[in-house]
C-alpha cells in the first residue's frame, strides 16, 4: 500500500516518501477549548482560534497567553452559529459563521469590520450592511472556510453549492469556479482550501487535492489516497492533517515533497484538527488545546 501510494502522488506532482519523514519533539500547550475546529496565525505572532462548541473566537499570544475573546450563539454582530473557520491577515480576521450563512470580519483586536452574507433570512437582523449582489447564483450557503490573496480577493467555500466564490478587495463578486462548469475539476466534496503566496488555491475534495489559478482555471487534481481533513499555508509552508497523521511541505520548492511529521510526546489518540508551521514551530490543534513542536535535533 505504501508503495502504491507514493507512486501515485509522485506521477502527479506529489511526492512522498516515509524516508523523508521529519522528527518533532513535544514542547507545550496553548490554551484551553471545548471543541475547537479552525486556526489561524497572522505574521505578528497572534493565533486566533475557533471554539465550535461554544461559539466563540479566541486571540493568543505564543506564549498562550489568552488576549481576548469574542462570540456566543447568535446571528447578531460578533455572535456565531458554528464558526467552522478561521483566517488571520496582519489587519483582519475572518470567520465562516457556517449555520448564519455569512463570513464575519474582525480587526485584528477583534472589533467588528463587516460582514460578507448573499443569503438573507427576513426573520433576522444582523445589524450590519450586506452583500447582496446582483446574480442569483452568487447566493452562498453553509460557509467551511474563507481566506484572502496577497492581492487582497477574498475567497469563500460555499458548502452548500460546493463551489469556491471570489470577492474582489473592493468587496464585489467576481467569480466562482469548482461547480460543474469546472469540468474534470469540478468539486464534489470540497471540505477546505488554503492560498499559496503565488495565489493559487489547494482545495481537499475528498481524497484529492484540486488546485486552482487565481482566475479559478483548474490546474491539476492530485489524487492523495489518504483523506486529509485540514490544510494550511503560512508563509508558503504547507501542512495536512489526517487523522492523528501530519504531513508537511515547502511550496518554495516547485515540486510537492510531502514530508511525515514524526511526532514524540503526543498522545496518539487525539485527533488532529489542524495544523500550521510559524517560525520553524509546528503547531496542532486539537479540540482542548494546541500542541507545539520543535524540530528534533540530531
Amino acid at each position: 500500500m505504501i508503495r502504491r501510494f507514493t507512486t501515485i502522488l509522485f506521477l502527479c506532482g506529489l511526492f512522498y516518501s516515509a524516508a523523508m519523514a521529519q522528527e518533532y519533539e513535544f514542547f507545550g500547550e496553548l490554551g484551553n477549548f471545548q471543541g475547537a475546529s479552525s486556526f489561524s496565525v497572522n505574521p505578528m505572532g497572534y493565533i486566533f482560534v475557533a471554539d465550535a462548541a461554544t461559539n466563540e473566537i479566541h486571540k493568543l499570544d505564543l506564549t498562550g497567553n489568552e488576549v481576548r475573546f469574542i462570540g456566543g450563539y447568535g446571528w447578531d454582530v460578533s455572535a456565531f452559529d458554528d464558526p467552522a473557520d478561521v483566517f488571520a491577515t496582519t489587519l483582519n480576521v475572518y470567520v465562516a459563521d457556517k449555520n448564519n450563512h455569512r463570513i464575519q470580519i474582525f480587526d485584528k483586536d477583534l472589533n467588528f469590520v463587516a460582514v460578507v452574507q448573499t443569503r438573507g433570512n427576513e426573520n433576522r437582523n444582523t445589524n450590519s450592511s450586506t452583500n447582496t449582489g446582483s446574480e442569483d447564483n452568487i447566493i452562498f450557503g453553509y460557509p467551511t472556510c474563507s481566506a484572502v490573496s496577497t492581492l487582497g480577493d477574498m475567497y469563500i467555500l460555499d458548502s452548500e453549492n460546493k463551489r469556491i466564490l471570489k470577492f474582489n478587495i473592493s468587496g464585489e463578486y467576481a467569480l466562482q469556479f469548482g461547480n460543474y462548469r469546472s469540468g474534470q475539476y469540478a468539486l464534489n466534496n470540497p471540505m477546505k482550501f488554503a492560498i499559496s503566496r503565488d495565489n493559487k488555491i489547494y482545495a481537499l475534495d475528498d481524497t484529492s487535492l484540486v488546485i486552482f489559478d487565481q482566475f479559478g482555471s483548474g490546474l491539476t487534481r492530485i489524487p492523495t489516497e489518504i483523506p486529509f481533513g485540514s490544510i494550511n499555508i503560512t508563509f508558503n509552508k504547507l501542512v495536512l492533517t489526517s487523522g492523528n497523521r501530519v504531513f508537511t511541505a515547502d511550496l518554495n520548492e516547485g515540486e510537492i515533497q510531502l514530508k511525515e511529521a514524526h511526532l514524540t510526546g503526543f498522545d496518539p489518540s487525539l485527533e488532529i484538527l489542524g495544523g500550521l508551521i510559524f517560525k520553524d514551530n509546528l503547531y496542532l490543534l486539537t479540540q482542548k488545546q494546541i500542541a507545539v513542536f520543535k524540530i528534533k535535533k540530531g
